[in-house]
């Protein structure tokens, strides 16, 4: 929805800006409501909140090319957004990745698709979480793996968005997780760095996790998706996990 205000009948700057954008707030009340509008549940910094439910415009639905085709824009009434909220619509999770702001009239940010549902056990915690993540492959110009004397092992990168919350926060180097579709032998990753700046907007974010393939061990909880995070003592070999190559 390229042309936002079209439906708007203020338009000029002659000194009552104000009654002007109360006019164009009640036009975007009415927009939102209308059929170009849909309820969302929107969840907070997780899936286990109580959601509530409000309207909003979903644009950018029709991308046009594949790097954009699972983002999209969200508008909704001013004071409803925060950075590293869950929004869910139509079945699907989506975390809202910028700054939220607004011009007086509505709030709008980005939305970037959830493409994994993560599963791990937070530090300092007993208890399975699962969280919608947006998983990106960061492996650039490299085959993937690295042969080393004795065998291959993968070299996969990946970068992870979570929300910012006390469950995430906890997470740090060398911390291990499972992603795969394959569950029958999944490939287990390490945590080689967190970002905890870039996406910080008024205490909310996403945090932006940096991760390495690592070997899987037999002591992992693949039933579950689960990485054993026990710590290990290097044997000085080349698995040190003991797993599966």
């Amino acid at each position: 929805m390229s042309k936002e205000w079209y439906l708007f009948g203020a338009g000029s700057i002659s000194g009552f800006e104000e009654g002007n954008f109360d006019g164009d707030r009640y036009g975007f009340k009415q927009l939102i409501d209308s059929f170009m509008g849909k309820t969302v549940e929107n969840f907070g910094d997780k899936i286990t909140n109580t959601p509530f439910e409000h309207r909003a415009i979903i644009q950018n639905v029709s991308a046009d090319t594949p790097s954009n085709a699972d983002h999209r824009q969200i508008l909704a009434e001013i004071g409803t957004l925060q950075c590293g909220q869950y929004i869910k619509f139509d079945n699907r999770f989506w975390l809202v990745i910028s700054l939220v702001d607004n011009n007086r009239v509505y709030d709008k940010a980005v939305l970037w698709y959830c493409n994994y549902m993560m599963n791990f056990i937070p530090p300092g915690a007993t208890e399975k979480v699962t969280y919608p993540t947006t998983v990106i492959n960061a492996t650039q110009y490299n085959s993937g793996v690295e042969t080393t004397q004795k065998m291959q092992i993968g070299s996969a990168q990946k970068l992870v968005f979570v929300p910012y919350n006390t469950e995430t926060v906890d997470v740090d180097h060398d911390f291990r997780l499972l992603i795969d579709r394959r569950i029958a032998k999944p490939t287990a990753y390490i945590v080689t760095q967190v970002d905890t700046e870039q996406f910080n907007y008024d205490g909310y974010g996403v945090l932006r996790w940096t991760l390495e393939e690592d070997t899987l061990r037999d002591t992992d909880d693949i039933a579950n998706m689960v990485a054993d995070n026990t710590p290990t003592t290097d044997s000085g070999d080349d698995d040190p996990g003991g797993g599966w190559l």
